[in-house]
């Protein structure tokens, strides 16, 4: 998506936001698959540390269920959905192909975790 059309994914979050209540928790990872490498979209480089990108890898978790366990999670929160898609796309790779000025040559993949607790 774009500013004018932000696309299904913002749109996913607000209605999952919007459906849950105060003992639902969300949280949010974003990796890129760029060169058939993942890479942990929300990750934040120490002040010394060389590497800009941490690589992560897709596991599967148990019989048919993948996940990204040592990806960063953030806490998505209602009215932050904006800034959690600039984000993600602040950290993504880009590089121009003979088709496209700025195409991104990726794939992003948003995993969106639900926590409720039931009494």
């Amino acid at each position: 998506g774009n500013k004018s059309k932000p696309g299904l994914a913002p749109e996913i979050m607000n209605t999952l936001l919007s459906k849950g209540g105060e003992r639902t928790t969300f949280n949010v990872a974003a990796v890129q698959i760029y060169n058939e490498v993942c890479y942990d979209l929300f990750y934040t480089p120490k002040e010394n540390e060389k590497k800009k990108m941490k690589e992560v890898k897709i596991r599967e978790i148990s019989t048919g269920v993948f996940g990204i366990p040592s990806a960063t999670r953030r806490r998505l929160l209602p009215g932050h959905v904006t800034t959690t898609i600039n984000d993600i796309e602040d950290k993504r790779i880009v590089a121009k192909t003979a088709m496209n000025m700025s195409s991104s040559r990726s794939h992003i993949i948003i995993l969106v975790e639900v926590e409720q607790i039931i009494e």
